[in-house]
């Protein structure tokens, strides 16, 4: 059954980066008040007189003063710096200091969760099953100096059941909301933020257990930015804090049939206490409403809203937490009560209903829980009853930063950076770096046009930049080796078998366990969302001696790509006489000592050197006058004969694009596909291109037969190769920004080598103890590679099927805070970093029902969502039209600008 989803505004946020960035620090903000004296408390004709030596030149303005000064011009009533004190100011200074004017001066930002847990994670007191792994193996962590990055950046624990389902749309919101930074930003007027729904989407999903079959493009890991004006205002410090947000998201589709139109949504949050210790939450109210975009103007007629409330009872203290949204059609509603007391205990019910494609799902749940234990309970389903042990937990980590190992400060990858695109008289703000070009409402950016580099503060200047935009890029790939005893139990996935009998086609997860490799799990082949999994027991060995090709070829995560096995002494055998089919390859068994390959990735950028000719035996593209055919053959027929007439060549110029030779040879095909078939809406892919030297050929001649080349040798038996990728997604192209000095190069994300430590032969881990896994930083928060599992969510036990509707995909184990990683830096060598976890989830254990017999269930009273799309206690934001900024963002994806 398809599920119904809001593909942005409705994903659980179970792994929240953005929420790891609002709990860092506050800085003391200086806020542009016009205070630029030091006597009094309130702006007077002192400080007017030095704006005005400032803005007539005889005094430089230190930055504490252009920061209080630069206060003009006003935007909707606040302050818009534009970097320099001027007449402008003075006069507002004056207007200020004589009381015709006023702004908010309330300098305590007020914060709520960034998360809602049903109940809160534990810390002291409780044991850690399962995923914990051994003590920190390198102890010189903890002698980073205390007021450093990673002394102060504290871990974000929370406790995840199935009952949070209903507040999927709640993290989600929470989480981007954390990304505004409404905190540092509060009283300083309107301001534009790019938020990274990626951030917030939701690693859990069981599609992660199937990201083979995105490998090779760009898509798992590029930025979703979506474009928000925000402003935060305090009147005073005893005052309520009010935020408000005009959220710009893009219109979506998953690639399924399903999709949402662009939609501009209104949000109104009430603030009036941070969230605490004894109230995890805050007290707050949330309204939002979304409107969808129809010829470039929201219509007037909603498509969906809704409420989230935290109260306390002024006599109890309870704490009672209400949230509920609804599509005006009524495809989609959900409802939550929540009582949390100050003793541990609470409970509630949740309510969730959807129907898409004829297909209807409806169900409540209620919960109740005590300091040791929690019950659940499906309303009218028998048999789907949980009783868990709330001091027994399983954990996984979803977010690490990294850190100096001598300094402890945090480890950023300068990645890219905001712009500002001036067309037709309309000005966009959007992002360029190493995933690529983003402008919201899908702007087309032609190759040839200018952008702006936007700076955000004092004295900000723009840079400018012509934009070269390609239909596709090309990728080295640099060997690296490594052996099957090192990746000893590394699930490798990819490989696949044709039954003769039947002609059905298995892929296979496949293990080295220490002997031999074995396939522990089949899954049909599939192109579109995850594998399901079913496990083999006992594995089963591949048979060495009924092989299609000389080599192994995989997947794996841990190692960021491609995973090549070359085999030894491998003899073909052709099929008999009259017989259609591929023959037999015999090859010996791989031992521990075998050689593994994997690939380093780059993107290759103007400047960089290419071979004249790069050949191509393995899924070839083939291209026309105009490019490839999404409706035709997308590659050419694999060959296998070296000579130069058959096989495929290419030339990759100076507009950097790959050009097919075709059959007029005179290399003029462009290799651009700007329409994806239904099947590769990641985009498409290359086989291996190579330099066609005599070395190279002599590498991938045929075991079987030296006069006959195998091209998909190429991907374990050559030092470097490339391939291009190329599709109709921001990711599968290149963007590159030119200037006086030529091309801009954006840091990549670095590859770190993690070895796993887990002596403990009854943990799940152990099987990795002393596992080099290669993981990759795209930034602060995220750290990705880590093999996953995925899990029932309504038994908490692993399942291999993830296809299933109630299955989570999460980490198989944890890093530790304090373990060390190392990059191989071409120009510092290696370099040694520290990890630390900023997102830890605690899922409970179960216990047999029959321990939670003494803790009853209540029904809860929901807020009531009726017929024609009202919600009991909404509150329309009414928070009027949106502030025009011009200045370039002041945050993205939660970093202040």
């Amino acid at each position: 059954m398809k599920k119904k989803k809001r593909i942005s505004g409705n994903r659980l946020a179970t792994a929240i980066a953005a929420g790891a960035l609002l709990a860092l620090p506050m800085q003391s903000l200086a806020v542009p008040d016009g205070k630029l004296t030091t006597g009094g408390g309130t702006v007077g004709i002192p400080d007017v007189i030095k704006a005005l030596r400032v803005a007539i030149k005889l005094d430089s303005p230190t930055a504490d003063i252009l920061t209080h000064g630069d206060v003009a011009p006003l935007n909707m009533g606040y302050p818009n710096p534009d970097g320099e004190i001027k007449l402008g100011d003075v006069i507002v200074i004056l207007k200020k200091a004589v009381g015709i004017l006023d702004w908010p001066i309330g300098d305590q930002a007020l914060k709520v969760a960034s998360k809602v847990s049903v109940v809160d994670a534990k810390n002291a007191g409780v044991q850690q099953l399962a995923l914990k792994v051994a003590p920190m193996a390198v102890g010189t962590a903890d002698q980073l100096p205390a007021g450093s990055d990673y002394k102060l950046d504290p871990t974000f624990s929370y406790v995840q059941d199935r009952s949070t389902d209903a507040f999927k749309t709640v993290n989600e919101i929470l989480c981007m909301t954390a990304q505004t930074r409404y905190d540092a930003m509060l009283n300083r007027g309107p301001y534009k933020v790019l938020i990274d729904s990626n951030l917030c989407s939701g690693n859990d999903s069981a599609a992660n257990a199937g990201q083979s079959q995105q490998a090779g493009t760009s898509a798992t890991n590029a930025p979703d930015y979506q474009n928000w004006t925000v402003k935060a205002v305090r009147d005073s410090n005893t005052a309520p804090q009010i935020v408000t947000a005009w959220v710009h998201e893009p219109a979506r589709s998953d690639g399924g049939g399903y999709s949402e139109p662009e939609k501009v949504i209104q949000a109104k949050i009430t603030i009036t206490e941070s969230s605490s210790d004894t109230n995890p939450y805050g007290i707050f109210s949330m309204d939002f409403i979304a409107y969808p975009v129809i010829n470039g103007q929201p219509a007037s007629t909603p498509v969906f809203k809704g409420i989230l409330k935290a109260e306390k009872d002024p006599t109890t203290g309870k704490v009672l937490l209400k949230f509920a949204d609804a599509d005006i059609n009524q495809s989609r509603k959900e409802a939550v009560t929540l009582e949390k007391n100050l003793d541990g205990t609470g409970g509630g019910t949740a309510y969730q209903y959807e129907s898409f494609d004829q297909q209807t799902k409806e169900g409540t749940i209620d919960f109740a829980y005590t300091s040791s234990l929690f019950h659940r309970q499906d309303q009218g389903v028998v048999g789907i009853e949980a009783c868990l042990d709330r001091n027994t937990f399983e954990t996984s980590a979803w977010s690490y930063g990294l850190y100096d190992s001598t300094t402890g400060n945090r480890i950023n990858v300068d990645s890219g950076f905001p712009i500002k695109y001036i067309a037709n008289d309309t000005t966009s703000f959007g992002w360029i770096g190493y995933w690529g070009l983003w402008l919201p409402n899908n702007i087309d950016i032609p190759n040839g046009a200018t952008v702006y580099k936007q700076a955000f503060g004092p004295n900000a200047t723009e840079t400018p930049y012509t934009v070269m935009k390609v239909q596709g890029k090309l990728k080295k790939h640099v060997r690296n080796d490594t052996t099957l005893d090192a990746i000893k139990n590394l699930p490798l996935e990819g490989y696949w078998e044709t039954d003769p009998n039947t002609m059905q086609t298995l892929n296979y997860r496949v293990v080295w366990n220490g002997t031999k490799l074995q396939k522990v799990a089949s899954a049909p082949q599939n192109t579109m969302g995850a594998p399901v999994w079913t496990e083999l027991n006992p594995p089963v060995d591949i048979d060495f001696t009924n092989l299609q090709w000389g080599e192994l070829n995989f997947w794996s995560q841990a190692l960021g790509g491609q995973v090549r096995i070359p085999l030894a002494n491998c003899q073909f055998t052709p099929p008999p006489m009259g017989q259609i089919g591929p023959g037999i390859t015999s090859c010996d068994a791989p031992a521990g000592a075998t050689p593994v390959a994997y690939y380093v990735e780059s993107t290759i950028l103007p400047g960089d050197t290419v071979p004249a000719t790069l050949a191509c035996y393995d899924n070839c593209p083939q291209a026309g006058s105009t490019g490839m055919d999404p409706l035709g053959n997308l590659t050419y027929p694999m060959s296998t004969d070296p000579n130069g007439n058959n096989r495929h060549d290419y030339a990759f110029g100076a507009d950097m694009t790959l050009k097919d030779k075709g059959p007029q040879g005179d290399l003029s095909n462009p290799a651009i596909l700007t329409t994806a078939p239904q099947n590769q809406q990641w985009g498409f892919n290359s086989g291996p291109l190579f330099d066609p030297t005599s070395t190279n050929m002599a590498r991938l001649a045929c075991d079987w037969d030296p006069n006959q080349t195998c091209g998909w040798k190429a991907w374990s038996a050559l030092d470097e190769f490339y391939t291009w990728e190329t599709g109709p997604n921001n990711w599968n192209q290149l963007a590159v920004l030119t200037g006086a000095n030529g091309a801009l190069r954006f840091e990549q994300p670095k590859r770190v080598a993690y070895v796993h430590s887990q002596t403990d032969a009854t943990k799940p881990d152990a099987k990795y103890d002393g596992v080099t896994f290669s993981l990759d930083y795209n930034g602060f928060g995220q750290l990705n590679g880590i093999p996953g599992k995925c899990v029932d969510m309504n038994s908490g036990l692993t399942v291999l099927d993830c296809s299933g509707q109630n299955v989570r995909w999460v980490p198989e184990f944890t890093i530790p805070a304090g373990r060390a990683v190392t990059e191989n830096d071409p120009v510092n060598g290696t370099v040694t970093y520290f990890v630390k976890p900023l997102q830890m989830e605690q899922r409970m254990v179960k216990l047999d029902n029959t321990s939670c017999a003494g803790l009853p269930l209540t029904t809860y009273t929901l807020p009531v969502i009726g017929q024609d799309g009202t919600i009991e206690g909404w509150t329309d934001p009414a928070i009027g039209t949106e502030p025009q900024v011009t200045s370039a963002p002041a945050v993205i994806a939660g970093t202040l600008q």
